[in-house]
């Protein structure tokens, strides 16, 4: 046998295991559903979604690319009084919050950016504590202009990071209110972004956010035209499930 006819037999050898798993497709929630309502809602302009392996199974799983809501004015005190309170947030200006479940230790991060392949087919990049903190510098010098706009990164644990280190700083949730209010199920460990205007108007936004309706709502612009926009979408697509909590 040639050494191509052997390429070529080990090639659709593994296309044949691969063809072999069982596909499973989970949506936002984590409920399994078919492969229509998968894909029903992969192409909407609300959802996004991400593929792994394992062994036996070929994984897709659903994620809102955003969310739009309104706190109501019991839970906006209490939220508001809460930032203010324990985390020294002015209120009276929008609230641009990068959220992460834990805080690494300084220790725990490699010394130079890399990639690890992990054993479900996908893979992950991990960043040296300086890329870190150039990522969160950025961020900070991005808004740094913008006299409406305070940015601030919160945390649920802390696994020995400090808590200020040079000029930056990272706060706790506290009752983890933040979390409870504004769940969200992001995939991969990423940040969660949370936008909350002084009035209670918010977004959440996980990945791929359409840069015009970013801007409007970072401004207030068109907020109405917005909010019933993703509400239509998302009932059309999801005609027997509540809206996610705080948006209804």
């Amino acid at each position: 046998m040639s050494r191509i006819s052997i390429i070529l037999f080990f090639f659709l050898l593994s296309n044949h295991s691969f063809s072999q798993k069982k596909k499973i497709y989970f949506d936002e929630s984590g409920k399994k559903v078919s492969s229509l309502i998968f894909d029903q809602k992969l192409y909407s302009s609300i959802y996004y979604g991400v593929n792994y392996h394992t062994k036996d199974y070929d994984v897709s799983t659903l994620y809102l690319n955003y969310y739009i809501g309104k706190i109501d004015s019991i839970k906006k005190h209490q939220l508001f009084s809460l930032l203010s309170q324990r985390n020294q947030i002015d209120t009276t200006k929008t609230i641009l919050i990068h959220y992460k479940d834990s805080l690494k230790s300084i220790a725990s991060f490699p010394e130079k950016d890399t990639v690890i392949q992990l054993k479900n087919g996908r893979h992950k990049h991990l960043h040296s504590h300086i890329t870190f903190l150039k990522q969160h510098e950025n961020c900070v010098r991005r808004f740094k202009r913008k006299k409406d706009i305070n940015v601030y990164h919160f945390y649920t644990s802390n696994d020995g990071h400090p808590e200020i280190y040079d000029n930056l700083k990272w706060h706790k949730d506290h009752l983890q209110m933040l979390k409870k209010l504004f769940s969200n199920r992001e995939n991969l460990g990423y940040y969660w972004h949370l936008v909350i205007h002084p009035n209670g108007d918010y977004f959440v936004y996980n990945r791929n956010l359409n840069t015009a309706i970013y801007r409007d709502l970072m401004k207030q612009r068109r907020w109405k035209k917005h909010l019933s926009s993703f509400i239509k979408k998302y009932n059309a697509l999801n005609p027997k499930t509540l809206i996610p909590n705080s948006v209804r």
